[in-house]
């Protein structure tokens, strides 16, 4: 935890306000000398006004001819006592410290009586407890039994001007906090300043935040704050905002502090960054950054770190500049947490996004800041990007569990709760099996797709390839190519595109070298049957883009993991293996079997139109199926369906596609597909007949769910008998 300690010395200055520092310092050095001036340093709470004037203090003593600095603090005094008194004792109390040539301890002497007058004739009891330097000076005023009469305040005030002056001795006096008072004590200061004790040779440098300072002088003085301001203050300063890289790299190196034990992934370090930048954009002063990373801190040990720091930091950020938030956070988390498909309809966005920013309206009073808390709230709730179209973003609830996301609903729970001891994570085991594990018993792992343990095992993985040693990496890439293929439904690791068997595998052959990882892509990939070719489609399309193939426009070789020799033998195993195929509806279900097709037109264009235009795809269902690849899944705030996401491709026909529908419903192929991909003809026939209609649009051309379940059940009914 970091304390909101001010900075003493200019050394620890990291905010490059040295400069005004020294600036403030040399014209409190070169004031006028006949009279008292006033420097008033203004700047908000938490700005860092005292660690100036800490700098300013240290820069004056540093002088050729170093002037007394007095600090004085009415904190110390209760509200309503007497200013005076203190403020002079501390006054005389500094001078007696100052180291004067004997020649001069005299008039130093003269000094010290001249200011004790004055606090006698000022207020004629001295209270008990008083400093006893002033006792002191009392008590040789006792002795010497003055016989002159007693001066007026006019003539004292000048003789304690005239004994600095011929002390040469220069004083500054130096007021913090002065914002921080009740209404009448800043009142009492600034008479104290400008009339009680404004003698030669005397500056006085006060600190305080103008809005509130001019809110006092209002209240009490019944009179415009800013006139009464500037005739007080002869040289008032604007202390300027810090910079906005220097309050970043603080945040960056308090978090970095704060898990400085833990090794985070490529992913997590990206996230935090990214937090971090929220966080710059919203924090104005140094206490505003102390405040977020004290609370990071709090939170990351709370949640026994279990949770990603990312999340947790804008989780801070939240909750420091919106302070109600958490309540309401605890209210909405049903609708807030869990996984998302990436997709939206651009209406219900627009309605859910009003819908949202309203009610952070009303919790915070201001339309500006709910924007802003919306956006904050879209960068650890992928579910309310989505239904707000802020972002189109595809993230599974396992992910978010892998992840060790807040918006996963159990670590959300568990986080409001306070309670993050009591969950487990399988990372451990998966790691245990990682470093372990053969081909064969990591294979069998990765085949239950929906496994956490299996999803953790490709996420560490991914993570630590650089660091797992060459049999590790080998086994592991050998294990991802022949686990089974993905669900069609989008439940298997395609689903996680991130952390997905592709992108492991891209980063096992980064780590693997060029020469090794294409030796082992050979082997495996020779003799591999259409679903697992289907599963590799797309990192072996990404390799072609890679050298500027297919529709590569440019070569890009920092992405090229295998060699072209390889890559050319991939092509011609991918084409022999479809060749040889016996081709049937059921392929065209398999994951990733649209782009394994495209890869066969391009490398064989002959045999893929033999077999796939003019064969295959001449069955209505299997055309169907293929047509089905144009659509995309999209979520909103209230529904979940199906939409084109890009106009329909040159090569399928809208009318073939209705037509093609008769016939795929009578055969009894149909009807032996899973129920995902039943409901998701049933949206592409939908959206068909929308587009055909012409009064739509592509992006508007959707079928919900519930409209594909009707239209499901109304084919159920309508072919029930026939197929009976």
């Amino acid at each position: 935890m970091d304390t909101d300690v001010p900075i003493t010395k200019c050394i620890d200055d990291r905010l490059g306000r040295v400069g005004i520092a020294r600036h403030i310092a040399d014209m409190l050095i070169g004031a006028p000398a006949d009279h008292s001036i006033v420097f008033g340093l203004s700047g908000s709470w938490g700005s860092g006004k005292t660690s100036v004037l800490n700098m300013v203090g240290e820069l004056l003593s540093e002088a050729s001819d170093p002037p007394v600095v007095v600090r004085f603090d009415p904190w110390n005094y209760p509200a309503g006592s007497d200013l005076v008194t203190p403020f002079l004792t501390s006054l005389a109390s500094e001078i007696r410290k100052y180291n004067l040539k004997s020649r001069m301890k005299k008039r130093a002497e003269e000094a010290l009586e001249a200011i004790a007058d004055y606090v006698d004739a000022l207020k004629p009891v001295t209270p008990r407890g008083m400093s006893s330097l002033v006792n002191l000076v009392q008590v040789r005023l006792a002795r010497k039994k003055r016989k002159e009469e007693r001066k007026t305040l006019a003539e004292l005030k000048e003789q304690i001007g005239n004994s600095l002056l011929s002390l040469h001795l220069r004083v500054v006096i130096m007021i913090d906090d002065l914002d921080r008072l009740s209404n009448d004590t800043v009142c009492s200061i600034f008479q104290l300043v400008a009339a009680v004790a404004d003698f030669s040779r005397v500056s006085y440098l006060l600190a305080y935040d103008r809005s509130n300072i001019l809110r006092a002088l209002r209240a009490v003085q019944q009179c415009d704050g800013d006139e009464y301001l500037e005739k007080i203050i002869q040289v008032p300063l604007e202390l300027p905002e810090p910079a906005v890289g220097a309050l970043s790299a603080m945040l960056q190196e308090g978090v970095e502090r704060v898990v400085s034990h833990v090794q985070l992934s490529r992913s997590e370090l990206k996230r935090v960054g990214l937090s971090v930048n929220d966080a710059t954009s919203r924090v104005r002063t140094v206490r505003d950054v102390r405040r977020i990373l004290n609370l990071f801190e709090a939170d990351w040990r709370a949640s026994v770190e279990k949770v990603a720091p990312g999340d947790l930091l804008s989780m801070s950020v939240l909750r420091i500049v919106y302070p109600k938030i958490l309540p309401w956070i605890r209210t909405q988390a049903p609708g807030l947490s869990g996984g998302t498909g990436g997709g939206y309809l651009v209406s219900d966005a627009e309605r859910c996004k009003k819908q949202y920013l309203e009610a952070l309206g009303e919790l915070l009073g201001d339309c500006g800041t709910a924007d802003d808390a919306l956006r904050l709230l879209v960068a650890v709730f992928p579910r309310v990007a989505n239904a707000c179209g802020l972002h189109a973003v595809s993230v599974s609830e396992a992910k978010l569990r892998i992840d060790r996301r807040i918006a996963c609903p159990e670590i959300l729970r568990n986080y409001l709760s306070g309670s993050m001891e009591a969950y487990a994570f399988p990372r451990e085991l998966a790691i245990a099996l990682l470093h372990s594990g053969s081909v064969d018993e990591l294979k069998a792992i990765l085949d239950e797709e929906s496994n956490d343990v299996a999803l953790t095992l490709v996420a560490v993985a991914g993570e630590t390839a650089a660091d797992m040693d060459e049999d590790r990496r080998s086994t592991f890439a050998r294990a991802i190519i022949r686990s089974n293929p993905g669900e069609s439904d989008g439940t298997g690791l395609l689903s996680l595109p991130f952390y997905g068997y592709e992108s492991c595998l891209e980063k096992l052959f980064s780590a693997m070298g060029e020469g090794a990882a294409s030796e082992l892509l050979a082997s495996e990939i020779k003799g591999l049957d259409f679903s697992h070719l289907a599963k590799m489609a797309h990192f072996v399309n990404g390799q072609e883009l890679a050298y500027g193939r297919l529709a590569g426009k440019s070569e890009k070789p920092s992405e090229q993991l295998i060699s072209l020799a390889c890559l050319k033998r991939v092509e011609r195993s991918i084409a022999q293996t479809l060749c040889d195929a016996q081709l049937s509806v059921e392929y065209l279900v398999i994951e990733g079997s649209r782009m394994l097709l495209y890869l066969w037109s391009c490398f064989d264009q002959r045999t893929y139109a033999a077999r796939v235009t003019e064969g295959l795809l001449l069955d209505p269902l299997a055309y169907l199926l293929y047509a089905s690849y144009q659509l995309g899944l999209y979520h909103s705030a209230d529904e979940t369906g199906w939409a084109f996401p890009v106009d329909f491709g040159n090569d399928i026909s809208m009318e073939r596609v209705v037509d093609s529908f008769d016939g795929a419903l009578r055969s009894d192929a149909f009807w032996t597909l899973g129920q995902s991909v039943k409901l998701k003809l049933a949206g592409l026939r939908i959206c068909v007949e929308r587009l055909l209609e012409g009064a739509v649009s592509y992006s508007e051309a959707s079928a919900s769910c519930e409209q594909c379940e009707k239209l499901l059940d109304q084919w159920t009914e309508r072919y029930a008998e026939g197929r009976g």
